[in-house]
């Protein structure tokens, strides 16, 4: 695993002056946009309270994005997850998840409203953690 600053660096091509930069101004690279929600069954806007209903999003930008995309394919793709994780999985799909619970009793289904941004940079921190990379690369 990552264990030192500098050998994070050299797998994704920044240095550290440059990372230090885009942590210290990480509000730079974010932006933000939204689309409105529709029903999948009439093809019309979700109107709740007389309100259209939106998906917001907050992208990353410029070298942000491009380090978020090295870490990915560098590193965390090669992070062992555990088996009952499907979401968000390359070649994991709904058939994939439905097996797992195939001849459970009960089935419980949610969608967590807002789940990305209720995630906060000490969970990210305690779970690279838990996966042996050092204080600093974390």
């Amino acid at each position: 695993m990552i264990k030192t600053l500098n050998h994070l660096c050299s797998i994704i091509g920044y240095d550290k002056k440059e990372i230090s930069e885009i942590v210290e101004n990480i509000d730079h690279y974010y932006y933000e946009f939204s689309e409105i929600k529709y029903n999948s069954k009439t093809g019309l806007p979700k109107v709740k309270d007389g309100v259209t209903q939106k998906r917001f999003y907050n992208p990353s930008r410029k070298r942000l994005k491009d380090i978020q995309n090295k870490l990915q394919h560098k590193i965390l793709s090669k992070v062992d997850l555990i088996p009952h994780i499907q979401g968000g999985v390359k070649g994991c799909g709904n058939i994939d998840n439905s097996k797992i619970h195939k001849g459970n009793v009960y089935r419980f289904q949610t969608d967590l409203t807002n789940f990305f941004p209720s995630v906060s940079d000490t969970m990210v921190f305690n779970a690279l953690r838990y996966k042996g990379f050092s204080k600093k690369c974390s």
